[in-house]
Formats: structure tokens, sequence, C-alpha cells
């Protein structure tokens, strides 16, 4: 939704906890023949070539960050269909709390594009990330995952407000644009 070019083998829909049959049941109800669901596994898929599986997460199991009813979301439009999106920030928060536990190196590279994707969009919006938006992108965890996952490039971080002394972002609360 943020457009990204990498291919997804699957797409995360997040949801409170206790709901995850009610949007397996949403997707099918609207999707009408476009998705499938295993009866055993109940895992859920849109019917593509090759089909895209629909992961339903909920914190704090599956989802590595906050989500309520207060969770900052955003609306995207792509296509002309507007569709509402946590804000990046959360999601590039989540996706640095899980790249270190996956257990694939495959995951953890996928998770690494997704990031610098995630970084790359916020710049293009004009968005400063402060440290309470993104607590797990610490000052040690940036210097661990640039030279691993970021190509040895500081740029993406600074971008959007990181800076390599004491407070890993600028000060204060939330996200400024």
């Amino acid at each position: 939704m943020l457009g990204s070019s990498r291919v997804t083998e699957d797409v995360d829909v997040v949801v409170p906890q206790g709901q995850t049959k009610t949007a397996r049941d949403l997707i099918k109800a609207y999707g009408e023949g476009k998705f499938s669901v295993d009866p055993r596994t109940l895992h859920t898929y849109y019917l593509s070539a090759p089909p895209v599986e629909i992961e339903i997460l909920t914190p704090p199991g599956l989802f590595k960050g906050t989500f309520n009813q207060n969770t900052e979301t955003m609306a995207i439009t792509h296509n002309n269909t507007t569709v509402q999106v946590l804000h990046p920030a959360i999601i590039l928060d989540a996706k640095c709390g899980a790249i270190g536990g996956r257990a694939t190196e495959v995951k953890k590279e996928t998770d690494a594009q997704d990031i610098i994707h995630l970084l790359v969009w916020l710049k293009s919006q004009n968005m400063s990330l402060f440290a309470d938006n993104v607590p797990n992108a610490s000052v040690e965890w940036v210097q661990w995952f640039v030279p691993n996952y970021g190509f040895g490039n500081y740029d993406y971080w600074k971008n959007v407000g990181w800076t390599e002394s004491g407070a890993s972002f600028l000060s204060k609360n939330w996200f400024s644009r």
C-alpha cells in the first residue's frame, strides 16, 4: 500500500485480540470467491497466481507492536480505493522489534527491505520520527542493523531524524511533517 516494488508473499492484517475469526469472515464475505480459507489450518489466501497468504495478526503474540482502538492509522488511496493502514512508524517499530527473532535469513532480509522502504517512504512524506515512535530502534539497534542489513548506509535513518547521540531520534513525542 505504501508503494514498495518488492513482490509480496503475504499481506499482514492486524486486528484486536479476539477478532481473528471476525476478520477472516469479513475477508471471505467481501472477497466473494477471491479468497480461500483452509478448513483444517484456517490459513487464508488471496486467490492469485501464486496465491498470497493473508496473515491475520493479533498483539502481543503475532504482532510485536501496540494495537488498540487508539492506535494511529493513516488513510492511503491507491487506484481510487482508500484503505486505513497502521501509521508507518508503528509498522517500522514492529519490524525493528521482529527482525532479530526471525527464524530464517530470508525473513530477516524481507524485514530489512521493508524497514528501508518505510524509511524512504517516511522521508518522501517529509516526516521525521521521534524516539517515542520507534522504541525498538535504539542507537545500538540501528548500529547493528546498518552494517548487517542497511548496506552500511546511515542516511536512511538520518533522513527521518535519527542521530548517533544519546537520544536515538529527536526527543519530542510522535512525528512531525
